[in-house]
């Protein structure tokens, strides 16, 4: 059971900095011209998807990006828990 539970907190984690380099990559390279935007896209975008259509956009700001952030770090929070 500690296995499965470590197994989950690394995955959260890779999700959390696969969203922030993804963010970071976009900033620079807003095309998705590069190689390692075209992998973190293909990573993260499944994830926007879902809950893109949950927050309204202000402006040229989407904010799902920032709830998937807070999500996992609640998740991950729930995990140290049972630990």
């Amino acid at each position: 059971m500690d296995l499965l539970l470590v197994i989950l907190d690394r995955i959260v984690w890779l999700v959390i900095v696969a969203l922030f380099v993804n963010f970071i990559l976009s900033l620079a390279d807003p095309g998705g011209r590069w190689a390692v935007t075209r992998v973190l896209n293909s990573v993260s975008d499944p994830y926007f998807r879902r809950v893109r259509g949950l927050l309204p956009t202000i402006g040229m700001l989407d904010l799902s990006g920032f709830l998937i952030f807070i999500l996992a770090f609640i998740v991950r929070q729930l995990l140290v828990m049972l630990f």
